[in-house]
């Protein structure tokens, strides 16, 4: 299977999967997934994640979603920077155009972050997610 894009497709089978309830996802394994899990994960968007391989060799990422009273923790998961159109941000400015309680994720010089972080820290990126 060829994709392009890896994150969105990360994005949109985390976003169809909540719609139907399903426990967990898997997907093709890169570097940049497991770090974004590992940011979802820290910051309890998902329940787990697992790097492992399947039958033919090929690693895997598996997410363990999380719900709340049997409900999604996100309602709503939206690409923001994307290949034909990348969105960044400064440590300056905010990027500020999500509802109050959103969490949106960036890809800095530092590794993939929070925003809330990347601010503490002074720096800006590529803003890849958010997430409400």
């Amino acid at each position: 299977m060829s994709l392009s894009d890896l994150t969105s497709d990360l994005l949109t089978r985390l976003r169809n999967a909540s719609m139907v309830r399903k426990r967990s996802i898997t997907m093709p394994h890169s570097k940049a997934l497991v770090r974004l899990a590992a940011v979802f994960a820290e910051n309890s968007i998902i329940a787990s994640y697992e790097e492992g391989v399947e039958e033919r060799g090929h690693k895997i990422l598996t997410l363990n979603l999380r719900y709340v009273e049997n409900k999604p923790v996100f309602s709503k998961v939206i690409r923001e920077s994307k290949p034909g159109r990348r969105l960044f941000t400064s440590a300056t400015k905010r990027f500020g155009r999500r509802p109050q309680h959103s969490f949106t994720v960036l890809s800095t010089s530092s590794g993939v972050m929070p925003l809330s972080e990347a601010f503490k820290q002074n720096i800006g990126g590529e803003v890849i997610c958010t997430i409400w």
